[in-house]
């Protein structure tokens, strides 16, 4: 594997620094996302951000980014705060992996990874043969080599994660910051991308990530914050963070510590019985957990379904037959699972019917929230579902109506009302 080119002069006079959040908020449209947090991101050391769907992990790494500016305290590497520098500075200096890996335009991977390089070039310059050598040895390291030459939209979600990762290594900032880098990964690269991330802690790089694995976090983080609600609640060596006094009523579970036969210590989690606490006791549900409603398909014939404030519709195509017209079908198998697997089904409600509408589109989910609705349209694999769910995650957590994230393609129906206020029937807006 090749190890990075080493940064030029002036930069690799630069002492390694630390970058920090003194008592940093921030405060959109009325709310605090994050409010009064204190840490400090330090060279050789892997630091990870844990908590609850919605807790405050990816917004603590935005402003860690300078990606958002704090509304109270501040953001400083080394002794400059990020007011007093460039947005080509910063990019110098720390880089950013979102954990949402999609790419609309057609550029090989190679390009993208080259993107990683515009921070150290100016208008109008070319790359040197040092960006170039930057590129290759970030592409071996991320292995991604055997799909340099490929379009970048053409990969599945973990190959794009992996083109990301080698396009921050590309920059070769002080600070790399990951948003669920692992998430769209198998095990094996899984594995990878946590080494390599331990490896360059030890060439001097600053390492933060959110992580929802705990017992990932427990084995490479060598630092840890537990946040919840937008309250950085702890912060501190890991082994310390991850206290069952801390972690159990954060997540709303019971920790139980094993050791592995080769003597690697595992937490397993346990559901508490009857107790809900952390993001679970806001007392904004009526329900213990929603089920599943499904309603039959039936050709040809318009649904009028009962809203509640709450609530997915997934439309399975069957009136205007789009899923016989060469589209893949939804993935409602995807929809069940994560269903079962999300916080979210005490709190709102799933309903896969067949079609609500001549809205001739294919794969249409609705979203209904606080007395106002979206359509979405073209879902048609397992990151779409998870775009959907962690969407209504975020709207659960600020307790309003919010616009769909970008990843997200929607469409503008009509709503017509019939025989009550609660009921209602769709159609395109023609």
């Amino acid at each position: 594997m090749l190890p990075l080119p080493a940064p030029s002069a002036a930069e690799g006079d630069r002492l390694p620094v630390s970058l920090r959040l003194e008592g940093a908020g921030i405060r959109i449209d009325g709310r605090w996302l994050v409010r009064d947090a204190s840490l400090e991101i330090l060279p050789g050391r892997v630091t990870a951000l844990v908590g609850p769907n919605g807790s405050g992990k990816s917004t603590v790494l935005r402003l860690l980014a300078g990606l958002w500016r704090p509304t109270e305290g501040r953001a400083t590497i080394g002794d400059q705060g990020f007011d007093g520098l460039t947005r080509r500075e910063l990019a110098r200096r720390i880089t950013f992996v979102p954990q949402d890996t999609r790419v609309d335009f057609a550029f090989t991977v190679r390009d993208i990874v080259a993107m990683g390089r515009h921070p150290h070039l100016g208008r109008f310059e070319s790359p040197t043969p040092v960006d170039a050598a930057a590129i290759e040895a970030a592409i071996e390291r991320a292995d991604i080599g055997h799909l340099a030459d490929r379009l970048v939209n053409e990969l599945s979600g973990g190959e794009r994660q992996r083109v990301l990762i080698a396009r921050s290594l590309a920059t070769q900032a002080e600070v790399i910051l990951l948003d669920e880098p692992t998430s769209s990964l198998d095990v094996d690269h899984t594995l990878d991308t946590l080494a390599l991330l331990r490896e360059l802690t030890g060439e001097g790089k600053a390492v933060a990530l959110a992580l929802h694995d705990l017992n990932a976090v427990a084995r490479w983080a060598d630092y840890a914050g537990l946040l919840n609600e937008g309250d950085l609640q702890a912060f501190g060596p890991v082994h310390e963070v991850l206290r069952e006094e801390l972690v159990e009523p954060v997540f709303s579970v019971q920790v139980e510590r094993l050791h592995s036969a080769r003597g690697a210590k595992t937490l397993v989690f346990h559901r508490r019985n009857g107790e809900r606490t952390g993001s679970e006791s806001r007392g904004r549900s009526h329900l213990e957990q929603s089920p599943i409603h499904e309603i039959p398909r039936q050709e040809g014939e318009l649904k009028k379904i009962r809203v509640q404030d709450g609530q997915l519709f997934i439309c399975q195509g069957c009136c205007c037959g789009r899923t016989d017209r060469g589209f893949t079908a939804i993935p409602l198998d995807e929809f069940k699972q994560q269903w079962k697997d999300r916080s979210i089904r005490r709190r709102f409600h799933l309903t896969i019917s067949g079609c609500l509408g001549p809205c001739d589109m294919a794969n249409v989910v609705l979203v209904n929230f606080r007395g106002q609705s979206t359509w979405l349209h073209s879902i048609n694999d397992p990151e779409d579902v998870t775009r959907i769910y962690d969407y209504v995650e975020e709207m659960l957590f600020a307790d309003r109506w919010l616009p769909p994230p970008d990843g997200l393609r929607q469409r503008h129906f009509q709503r017509y009302l019939a025989d009550s206020i609660d009921q209602l029937q769709c159609v395109l807006d023609r």
